[in-house]
């Protein structure tokens, strides 16, 4: 199945296209983001991911949340401040 990723995510993941991913059936927005991580040949640390969130289709989800074909995901930096 196809979801395109898109990315607001600063420097944590720069370099990382954004676009259509081919993901298994069944793929969560956790795993598809390990695709296209590691199809870039990039490495997330854990401590990194608590930075991150994502949108599936324009709403707040978990990253458990399992995608269905054509779903579009924002992978974007929490904004932190006062």
């Amino acid at each position: 199945m196809n979801v395109t990723l898109k990315f607001r995510s600063g420097d944590i993941l720069r370099g990382i296209r954004a676009g259509e991913y081919s993901v298994p059936d069944g793929c969560t927005a956790r795993e598809a983001l390990d695709a296209a991580i590691a199809e870039n040949n990039m490495v997330l640390a854990d401590h990194d991911r608590e930075f991150l969130f994502v949108l599936v289709n324009n709403r707040q989800a978990k990253w458990e949340k399992t995608l269905a074909e054509g779903d579009n995901l924002w992978i974007l930096f929490k904004i932190l401040g006062g």
